[in-house]
């Protein structure tokens, strides 16, 4: 089986596990007071939202491209559908969320209402500047003649009417959407700011369905896909925190290129902003579209070994990364997928059929439509979709996806229940043998634990050692700092033959040589860096494991100590989860396999988090964009005479000292960002996880103290009814050893998986 397909059987098999535990806890729960009865029903609680997180699976891609590449076009595909505006003009100028799930569900554009506020803010400043000076409207016609309509419709007042806070059907979803990005291309337009976007906490929302069969590999869940605007699209500058955020939420980017225009600026200008997620992501998350591979043989003769090493160069791939390279047809994708989805809901339509045939039988496809049989037009759907290149790229796609997303959240899922069973396990056991137990000897055990209780809170409060591991990371960091080499490497250096200043006859000459002089310091700039931020982790690791085992040096033995005690009190034996087990499923090089792209767990979700960041300090590309753009070429003009002419000529000089200063910039720049994040995962993060430990401690002791006052309301039972409460609590207790054990075999399954798929 592929590994998606292994992955549901994990997934549907924790699922099962945490409806049987459900079970068990309702039954449980019946058998307590009231009061005891507000424990489980918070067990009850985190078991429904842990199968919620595992039947709602989100898989989220984002997709990126220069105007008019096809990426709507290929969302559009995907769905089945046409849910993103594709006329000619640019579409996209805020980035969407396109949410696909199995269920057949009506499609539906969702706005919150800090988005139509915005919305609604920027529509009339519109207004607003078009009343006060008509002539404003140039601004806007000139460049985009196609927005008069619009402009004429905020100025006449409907668009506040319009934004409304839900949309449904596909063709007036495709409009809302059409006026919500012409606002704002016209603000752009206007120099009206846009800025309140940036702190938008919902994007434009459309749920819809994707078409059956889409992919054989995943049958739950959702697929998340955020249309991101183009970097050559109106306002995509003005929005860059916004679509950085979105970026940062993805498992994979997706990267349309448009074959027909390889080499062009905007290729250019996508290059860039490839190497700002590369900067986020990194490569290994990055899927490469080419699209419009029909229109091969028409404008452009670049055979599939051409467009690889096109591809290779652009984005400065190594190896292994053909896997995530595809020539597609997004058009008859979109062709043969509307068909489908229209002969699955019983609404296939003429223009659907039309578009198909269009591909099939260009000069004939009238015709052909009078008289097409339902089974020649399966046929030909079947040779557009195949021909579309799709599949390939959507298994794959998916696949990544999945192994991004789900390994944690089964993770999380199992980790959840194996807790909940050794909760099950111990208080049924305790309690069947509490039943035959005298009062005092119960009283007795709720005196000790309360002594353990008093005895914890004073070992926190005499606890010094978090004060000296903190010392000692931030001793390790400023020897970090002081151990970077921020001097100029020799062989750049060596660009200038010895000189301090180049001059250069046309800014193109200049330009070259910095693009030079930007690849041979970019890889130094990034592996310094590198071992900066491999240092950082390091000291963050350690220290943090350092408290941990602190803590554990002090704490664990008064917790066996309770635990032994009660094993002794009771004759029974106790599941013991140390505070923090839940966490630990995976321990060790195990976690490497868990992460697609390395970037994994180290020690706690904490650190998980922790280790996500890093790529802040790599962001090398990011920062040579900053500093290395013309900023230190220095345009000289002189004048020369000759023929009573006097005639004017430049020449760009580029100055050593500006080069050598950029570079010690980036690396410092790149400190900084480290240094301000250790800061506050030294003086917050660390102290949250020593709160988050003596509560696991704290919850951990009052759980079997409200287990022992349980016992006392047990005792107070009538015979009949204490035989009865002992089988239910034998019964409880053994199915839950053998929930446990099968999903013990969950947990193995799902490591081996991804040690295999390592």
């Amino acid at each position: 089986m592929s590994l998606a397909k292994d992955l549901a059987v994990v997934q549907n098999g924790t699922i099962d596990g945490i409806k049987t535990l459900s079970n068990l806890v309702s039954e449980i729960s019946a058998t307590l007071s009231e009061e005891q009865q507000k424990e489980y029903n918070l067990l009850k609680s985190a078991l429904d939202n842990e199968s919620g997180k595992l039947e709602k699976l989100e898989l989220t891609t984002a997709i990126v491209a220069p105007m008019k590449s096809g990426k709507s076009t290929i969302v559009n595909a995907i769905a089945g559908q046409e849910l993103l505006p594709t006329r000619n003009a640019a579409m996209t100028t805020l980035p969407t969320e396109v949410v696909l799930t199995a269920n057949d569900v009506p499609a539906r554009l969702i706005l919150s209402d800090q988005l139509i506020a915005a919305y609604r803010e920027i529509a009339g400043a519109i207004k607003a500047r078009i009343k006060n000076d008509p002539g404003e409207r140039l601004k806007v016609l000139d460049p985009a003649p196609h927005l008069d309509k619009t402009m004429e419709f905020i100025t006449a007042g409907n668009s506040e009417s319009l934004i409304a806070g839900e949309v449904t059907g596909a063709a007036d979803i495709v409009d809302a959407l059409l006026l919500l990005n012409e606002i704002i291309r016209i603000g752009v337009y206007l120099g009206i700011s846009i800025q309140s976007m940036n702190d938008l906490d919902a994007l434009p929302r459309i749920e819809a369905s994707y078409r059956e069969g889409i992919t054989n590999q995943w049958k739950t869940g959702k697929l998340v896909i955020i249309d991101t605007p183009g970097p050559n699209e109106a306002g995509q500058d003005h929005l860059g925190p916004i679509v950085q955020k979105q970026l940062w939420r993805c498992s994979v980017v997706m990267v349309v290129l448009d074959y027909t225009h390889l080499n062009d600026q905007a290729e250019e200008d996508v290059r860039k902003e490839v190497e700002k997620i590369i900067a986020l992501r990194g490569k290994e998350n990055l899927f490469v579209l080419v699209n419009k591979i029909d229109h091969r043989g028409k404008r452009n003769d670049m055979t599939v070994s051409d467009v690889k090493r096109y591809v290779k160069n652009l984005f400065g791939f190594e190896n292994n990364y053909e896997d995530r390279l595809f020539e597609i047809s997004a058009n008859r994708a979109f062709a043969a997928s509307s068909c489908l989805f229209g002969i699955e809901k019983n609404s296939l339509n003429k223009e659907s059929i039309a578009g198909l045939l269009q591909i099939v039988e260009p000069l004939n496809w009238e015709k052909k439509a009078e008289n097409i049989s339902e089974q020649e037009l399966k046929e030909n759907i079947a040779m557009v979709w195949n021909a579309s290149n799709f599949t390939p790229f959507l298994e794959k796609a998916i696949a990544r996806l999945l192994a991004d997303a789900a390994p944690m959240t089964i993770h999380s899922a199992l980790n959840q229940c194996f807790a909940i069973i050794n909760k099950l396990y111990n208080d049924a056991a305790l309690r069947k043998s509490g039943v035959d137990k005298e009062m005092d000897e119960i009283n007795a055990e709720i005196r000790a634990l309360s002594a353990d209780l008093a005895s914890i809170l004073k070992k926190r409060a005499e606890l010094t050692i978090i004060e000296k591991i903190k010392g000692t990371i931030i001793s390790n960091l400023s020897l970090s700092r002081r151990a970077i080499d921020m001097s100029l490497p020799e062989q750049v250096a060596k660009n200038f033959n010895g000189e301090k200043t180049l001059s250069f006859s046309s800014e193109t000459e200049a330009e070259r040589f910095i693009t030079k002089l930007k690849e041979e310091t970019a890889s130094v700039l990034k592996n310094r860096m590198k071992g900066y931020e491999d240092a950082v982790t390091k000291i963050l690791v350690e220290g943090q494991s350092s408290i941990i085992e602190s803590l554990e040096k002090d704490i664990e033995p008064i917790l066996e100590q309770v635990k032994l005690r009660m094993e002794k009190a009771f004759d029974v034996k106790i599941s013991f989860e140390k505070p923090g087990g839940r966490k630990l499923l995976f321990q060790g090089k195990e976690l490497d396999a868990l992460s697609v792209n390395k970037k994994i767990y180290q020690w706690t979700e904490q650190v998980a988090r922790y280790r996500y960041v890093p790529t802040q300090f790599s962001k090398v590309k990011g920062w040579l964009n900053k500093y290395f753009k013309t900023d230190f070429i220095t345009e000289k003009k002189e004048l020369d005479g000759f023929d009573a002419v006097q005639r004017e000529s430049i020449n760009y000089d580029v100055h050593l000292s500006d080069l050598k200063n950029a570079f010690s910039g980036s690396i410092q720049a790149n400190i900084k960002t480290a240094e301000e994040f250790t800061d506050v995962f030294v003086t917050n993060h660390i102290d949250k996880e020593v709160t988050d430990y003596f509560k696991e401690v704290d919850d951990y002791l009052q759980s079997y103290r409200n287990t022992l006052e349980q016992m006392k309301n047990d005792k107070k039972l009538s015979k009949d009814e204490k035989d009865i409460l002992r089988k239910q609590l034998d019964s409880i207790s053994k199915r839950s050893l053998r929930e446990k054990e099968r999903l013990q075999a969950i947990g193995d399954q799902l490591k081996q998986l991804f040690r295999a798929e390592k």
